[in-house]
């Protein structure tokens, strides 16, 4: 079926991918500088389940614009979800391509996400 989500986030980036994406200026990339200022980020998805494989495919489309980058980023992907007949192994696969604003200007980046519960 449809799934639509919209996540708003405030606050400072809490990974060290994440401030790379966010920096606004060159030197913050630098070691030791970190951007100690708190931006509004908007994320939004839309995706279409199909179901597949004893599971589920959904290919999605989402959108993420922060407070501090005047470009988007677009993003494109796909999540595969098993869906186990008894108590067992569940298994989510996904792929994503986004496309984001770097300091050399437009750039595609790929992703590849597993994860596995019992």
């Amino acid at each position: 079926g449809l799934h639509v989500s919209l996540a708003p986030t405030f606050g400072q980036a809490n990974s060290g991918t994440e401030r790379l994406w966010s920096a606004t200026q060159a030197r913050q990339l630098t070691t030791g500088f970190a951007s100690t200022d708190n931006s509004m980020t908007l994320v939004g998805q839309l995706g279409y389940g199909i179901e597949s494989l004893q599971g589920a495919i959904t290919p999605t489309i989402g959108y993420a614009k922060a407070q501090h980058n005047a470009k988007g980023t677009l993003r494109f992907g796909t999540d595969y979800q098993n869906q186990p007949k008894e108590q067992g192994l569940q298994l989510r696969i996904g792929l994503g391509l986004q496309q984001g604003q770097s300091l050399q200007g437009k750039q595609w980046n790929g992703d590849l996400r597993a994860t596995m519960q019992w």
